[in-house]
């Protein structure tokens, strides 16, 4: 008798956390910025800095959403770290004040490199464990490197990250690179309706979220694993047991 229920209560404890018949938990969401910060990209920061603190907010009260941090990479030749992964908003709003906006020349598929696993700034960049890591791309001109838009997606794709893109202009080649694919929005819009833009920004954010996996900076046990270890040592001492008397 105790060995059956012993069986029952793990197989229940173990259902219970795999997930069968519960409700999905809130995700912990980390967003990285990564802005073209050409002479031409002034209105951009301003209008960022000036909408992030009501854009978060948008999703922190959201029930799919637990803590959103944010961070900021700048973008010329080479990407530039302003601010590592954040919960502190205040601090993210002066990271975006702070940017320079100067130049004319635009790398940001190296950017947003940069910011995958192996990357140059991956380290810097502190994505926390076991959040949904998204990029968010802003520019108005294509890439002048490689412009290996579509491996770029892959590589993004393949890390289990998202990138939404907001463009105009040229930057619209930067298509194939979002994730998922037509993750694109209108940088126009961005700047001549901001309130608009980022309710719906928003909108479209909460439902990526909820179809996309966390990814940690390691690869743990899933947490119905220890537990049903557990519980299979002590059938298995209890057989023993019974064997030795």
């Amino acid at each position: 008798m105790f060995k059956k229920t012993l069986i029952a209560a793990t197989v229940a404890a173990c259902t219970s956390f795999v997930g069968f018949g519960a409700s999905a938990a809130t995700k912990d969401v980390d967003l990285l910025f990564v802005i073209d910060s050409s002479g031409s990209m002034g209105a951009e920061f301003t209008t960022l800095a000036n909408n992030i603190e009501s854009f978060f907010n948008l999703l922190t009260s959201d029930s799919r959403t637990g803590s959103v941090a944010g961070g900021l990479v700048s973008f010329l030749g080479t990407p530039t770290l302003q601010q590592a992964i954040t919960t502190d908003v205040n601090a993210l709003k002066t990271a975006i004040n702070s940017v320079p906006v100067s130049g004319g020349t635009e790398n940001g598929l190296d950017a947003l490199e940069a910011g995958l696993p192996g990357g140059s700034l991956f380290s810097d960049i502190a994505w926390r464990n076991n959040t949904v890591k998204s990029f968010i791309l802003i520019t108005d001109e294509d890439d002048d490197g490689a412009e290996n838009y579509a491996a770029v997606g892959a590589a993004i794709n393949g890390a289990g990250y998202l990138n939404n893109i907001i463009v105009s202009g040229g930057g619209s080649e930067y298509g194939p690179s979002a994730v998922p694919s037509g993750g694109v929005f209108s940088l126009t819009d961005f700047t001549s309706n901001p309130t608009t833009f980022f309710t719906a920004f928003a909108a479209a954010k909460l439902g990526e979220i909820e179809d996309t996996d966390t990814t940690p900076g390691a690869v743990p046990l899933p947490a119905s694993v220890p537990l049903l270890l557990t519980g299979v040592g002590l059938i298995s001492a209890l057989r023993l047991r019974r064997k030795e008397t």
